[in-house]
């Protein structure tokens, strides 16, 4: 069973459609955070379910011990409405740190694809000590005012990104024409070393496809899928 750590809320920062959560970890040195990484928040009993209900959300740095944490409300969505629950000075219980969307080594460039909620992993990406030198590039596919707003993002990449882009999407329902416009989003324009993909499965599964038809190395892409994974084959 993986090992319970434990953050608490320092401040909150109300978005229409969800908060935006300061948090500091209790031990940073024991949950091995690195850049890019998530936690997976214990939400408490889900009484639908009869179990527990437990959620991956990605850490985005503020400094050595302290994050922000955020959740888009999802109707009938459990995990999404306890993150947005949470008051200042609420104990939050995480496993983790998870994932692989991290980059192991410094590397010269890299390019960033994150649609919707994916631009928390993106924002915790960027945060890496091995891009110190590194020309970034990140496009940032959403849905107006549907998740954090574009001059926070604006303000908290812009120091990273040699290019930063922010794209009108359609609704998340819309599948038939988001899947349109991600077949029509020209990979040739992403230049990175290393390609980073996280949000929307649509999107991550048509961007890959595209990248490797254009002989991009597999190894070099990583992917974060945040909804819509597709079925296992």
């Amino acid at each position: 069973m993986a090992k319970s750590h434990q953050a608490t809320v320092l401040s909150l920062l109300e978005f229409p459609h969800h908060n935006l959560l300061e948090i500091k970890v209790d031990d940073l040195e024991a949950i091995n955070y690195a850049a890019g990484k998530y936690i997976i928040v214990n939400s408490g009993m889900n009484p639908g379910l009869d179990k527990l209900h437990k959620r991956a959300y990605t850490l985005m740095p503020i400094d050595a011990d302290r994050f922000y944490l955020a959740a888009a409300r999802v109707d009938n969505g459990f995990g999404s409405h306890y993150i947005n629950s949470l008051k200042v000075s609420d104990r939050i219980e995480f496993s983790g740190c998870w994932g692989k969307f991290t980059l192991d080594e410094s590397v010269d460039s890299i390019s960033v694809v994150c649609s919707d909620t994916g631009i928390t992993a993106g924002m915790g990406l960027l945060s890496s000590q091995n891009l110190k030198d590194a020309t970034c590039q990140i496009y940032w596919l959403r849905e107006r005012d549907r998740f954090l707003s574009d001059s926070f993002v604006l303000e908290h990449l812009q120091k990273w990104a040699s290019h930063l882009e922010i794209i009108d999407i359609p609704a998340i329902d819309n599948e038939t024409s988001r899947q349109d416009l991600f077949q029509s989003f020209d990979v040739k324009s992403l230049r990175g070393q290393h390609h980073f993909l996280a949000g929307d499965g649509l999107m991550v599964t048509s961007l890959r496809e595209k990248l490797e038809q254009n002989t991009v190395d597999p190894a070099n892409i990583k992917q974060e899928i945040f909804f819509r994974k597709p079925p296992k084959t």
